[in-house]
């Protein structure tokens, strides 16, 4: 899920900027730190610090104007669709398929 949340966010920053999704790192590099937390009942608990960066790596001013509102849209749109694009087709009704072990020799 966190492949996908990625790959959106930058699709989503670059339409939004108006730029083409193979030029975006020529203007703005969105920087990812992810932190896994045990919770006490034993479930996995995600947080996630984000900045967006200019090119060129450190802390390269950016190339294009970007306002915390245009980013936190394209942050949410990308959680929002990396969430239902990864659910398991079962809950949409959609039955599992039957895995058929390869045949050995013949």
């Amino acid at each position: 899920m966190w492949r996908r949340f990625t790959i959106g966010l930058r699709r989503r920053l670059a339409d939004r900027l108006g730029v083409p999704r193979s030029e975006l790192h020529d203007a703005v590099v969105p920087s990812f730190a992810k932190v896994a937390e045990i919770q006490r009942r034993g479930v996995v608990h995600f947080h996630a610090l984000m900045r967006l960066d200019g090119p060129g790596g450190g802390h390269a001013a950016l190339l294009l104007p970007v306002s915390a509102e245009e980013f936190g849209d394209a942050v949410t749109v990308a959680a929002y669709i990396a969430k239902y694009v990864t659910k398991a087709g079962e809950d949409y009704g959609i039955p599992r398929k039957q895995e058929v072990p390869p045949r050995l020799g013949r």
